[in-house]
Parts: C-alpha cells; sequence; structure tokens
C-alpha cells in the first residue's frame, strides 16, 4: 500500500515470472525493473502510475499487450524495446513525447495509437533508421505528431 516506486533492476531477469499485478499506490517504474522477464506475459499496471523508466520491460518477449492506466505521463526511452511478441499499444492521453527506442525490436506490432498529447517523437522510436514492422498502422488525430510521424517513417495513418 506504501509502495510508490519499484527500484531499478528490481525484478530485472526474472525469468520464471509470467503474470504480475502491481499495486495501486505505485507511481513510477525505474529503470529496468522488468528486463529480460522473458516469460512475462500479464501485467496489470496500477491506476495511479506516473512514469515508465528506461529499459522497464526490455526484452519483455512473452509480453503481448499492456494496458496502461489514463495516469501515465512519461514512457521513457528502450521501455519496450525486444518486447517481439506485442502486437498492440494505445499510448494514454497526456505522455508528451515518445522517446528513442521506445519500440524497439517489437517486430509483431501492428497497430500503434498515439494520442494528440504526444507532441514530440523521436525518429528511432522503432530503431536506427526509423525501421517499424512491415504493415504497422498507427492511429491518431488528423494534423497530429503521429500523423507527421507515420509520413515520415512510410506507415499507414488511421485517424481516430
Amino acid at each position: 500500500k506504501g509502495l510508490k516506486k519499484l527500484g531499478r533492476n528490481a525484478f530485472r531477469e526474472c525469468r520464471a515470472l509470467k503474470k504480475i499485478v502491481l499495486p495501486n499506490g505505485l507511481k513510477k517504474l525505474e529503470n529496468s525493473v522488468f528486463e529480460d522477464c522473458t516469460s512475462l506475459c500479464s501485467v496489470t499496471l496500477p491506476q495511479r502510475l506516473l512514469s515508465i523508466g528506461d529499459g522497464a520491460f526490455s526484452g519483455c518477449r512473452s509480453l503481448t499487450i499492456i494496458e496502461f492506466p489514463a495516469s501515465v505521463r512519461k514512457i521513457e526511452g528502450a521501455a519496450f524495446d525486444g518486447c517481439s511478441d506485442m502486437k498492440k499499444i494505445a499510448i494514454p492521453e497526456g505522455v508528451q513525447k515518445l522517446e528513442a527506442f521506445v519500440f524497439r525490436r517489437c517486430e509483431k506490432l501492428l497497430d500503434l495509437t498515439i494520442p494528440a498529447s504526444v507532441t514530440q517523437i523521436a525518429s528511432n522510436l522503432f530503431d536506427y533508421n526509423g525501421a517499424a514492422t512491415p504493415g504497422l498502422v498507427i492511429r491518431g488525430v488528423p494534423g497530429s505528431a503521429a500523423e507527421a510521424f507515420a509520413k515520415e517513417v512510410k506507415k499507414t495513418f488511421r485517424p481516430l
């Protein structure tokens, strides 16, 4: 109940971890907190979570979907790097910036929703050259950073 953050590397390389429900008082996931938890397939994020640190879920290749609470404001670089089974992600309204490599090596990502609140998207969100999964659809508000980014990386844009 009193836990406010999960520290750096707290569950790193816990390869047997398959499912976790995080407590509601938690506001921050530090860097690499679940890095290389290769069997992790289900995460329930708390409703008051504000920040997901650099590489927090990096290498969690069994993670297929993650639902963000509306409270999330910051998703740091490489947060989901190597989540190779991830298929669909909807960034919550309120996040303003998507940093480098957040979705690098997410080879099965086919559906990414980016809200109007996101005004900055790193050109290397997916990889060094902006490459992303063939067939990826980026959804967002017409005229937004999401639409401009979709054009930049030559991906299909669909209005929300």
